[in-house]
């Protein structure tokens, strides 16, 4: 068929009644750094985009030490 690449309706169909279900299994535990930048934000609220990051990365360095 003309334009028709990839997985079948069937198939697409079945896909989406799996990522319905994906919603009730729990998530991965986020990696250390992911952790310790939502703490880092918290207490930081002024910081803000490139700033809150470079600063963060400086202070994850000086707490793994």
């Amino acid at each position: 068929m003309p334009g028709h690449y990839g997985k079948s309706k069937e198939n697409k169909v079945d896909n989406m009644k799996d990522m319905k279900d994906s919603k009730d299994k729990p998530k991965k535990k986020g990696s250390s750094w992911m952790t310790f930048l939502a703490d880092f934000r918290k207490k930081n609220p002024s910081l803000k985009g490139p700033e809150v990051m470079k600063k963060a990365a400086v202070a994850y360095k000086k707490s793994k030490k």
